[in-house]
């Protein structure tokens, strides 16, 4: 599973990262590593097709 968050360093958005994937994987999702776009939506759309 991928999950795309624009900025981690808000601490809400760590947060909700977390529980996503807490969550996903308790599901038996397997979920790709987090990336950090630092709010730029161009990076962000990249860091998501590129994962294998």
């Amino acid at each position: 599973m991928g999950y795309s968050v624009g900025c981690l360093t808000d601490p809400f958005r760590a947060i909700q990262v977390q529980l996503t994937l807490t969550t996903a994987r308790g599901a038996g999702l397997k979920t790709l590593p987090v990336t950090n776009a630092n709010g730029d939506p161009a990076k962000q759309a990249f860091q998501f097709r590129s994962k294998p």
